[in-house]
């Protein structure tokens, strides 16, 4: 049994006010917003790449796929849908190891081993067994995986398409008709899965609003923007040839990933 170290991994997720859940005010985007913590185990499952050397890729729909699935959406007059898996890594299939993982300080089980009987956040494999196990399910349920966008799975029938989506890692956006809900919702009761969102929403970051009307949807970063704060660069340096250090590139890729945002992913 190969034994790796556990960590908690802390996220805050935005809240109300008034919900019970809040713990604090929290900077978010450069504002204090309400927010409750969120923590789950993952496992520091780094030493594993390099010895088991298994595929450890998982296809994700970008801006581009979301588009596509938006244009059709518009086009029929269907609604365009968002919905998340819950701990999706911890429900793959294929799991065939034999790890322990210490649980860290500050939980359940301090300092003792848990062997492990599923796949979980950190382990290299688990975002490629997770999409396999999703494909193989879409696929079980008469959904097509398209070959040039891998992403997107479609759903023809002999009186032509009823529906597709794009899979962003374990959340889905998606639109067709109610035969096309209604295999969706067979897929979604294989799994654990928040509760299935219209128009408007927030879709991996971005804004998503939709006009039945005009058969318009619109996907922005105008939210995203909206919160984003001076970014200050707190490490100049005497000349443009001077190297950064580690910190500083790490804090510089950062800074660099948050300006990108909006346009890689529209």
């Amino acid at each position: 049994t190969e034994r790796l170290p556990g960590m908690w991994v802390r996220t805050f997720k935005p809240c109300d006010a008034d919900d019970p859940r809040h713990s604090k005010q929290v900077l978010m985007g450069g504002k204090l917003q309400w927010a409750r913590a969120k923590s789950r185990l993952a496992v520091g499952g780094h030493p594993q790449k390099k010895r088991t050397g298994e595929p450890t890729d998982c296809p994700s729909a970008t801006g581009r796929e979301m588009r596509i699935v938006s244009s059709v959406a518009a086009e029929m007059g269907w609604d365009v849908e968002s919905t998340d898996v819950s701990q999706a890594f911890c429900q793959a299939h294929g799991w065939h190891y034999m790890v322990a993982v210490k649980m860290p300080a500050g939980g359940w089980g301090e300092g003792k081993y848990l062997d492990l009987e599923t796949h979980m956040h950190g382990l290299p494999a688990s975002p490629t067994h997770w999409w396999l196990s999703v494909k193989d399910s879409m696929e079980a349920l008469g959904l097509t995986n398209l070959r040039a966008l891998p992403t997107i799975f479609v759903l023809k029938e002999k009186t032509g398409l009823k529906g597709l989506c794009a899979l962003t890692t374990d959340d889905f956006f998606s639109a067709g008709s109610e035969r096309f809900k209604m295999v969706m919702k067979e897929l979604f009761g294989l799994y654990a899965t928040t509760p299935t969102q219209q128009a408007p929403f927030t879709h991996v970051g971005l804004d998503v609003e939709q006009n039945k009307d005009t058969h318009t949807v619109t996907i922005s970063s105008r939210r995203y923007i909206e919160c984003t704060s001076l970014i200050k660069v707190p490490w100049p340096k005497a000349t443009d040839e001077e190297a950064l250090e580690e910190e500083e590139l790490t804090e510089f890729q950062r800074t660099l990933g948050k300006v990108g945002f909006p346009t890689q992913a529209v």
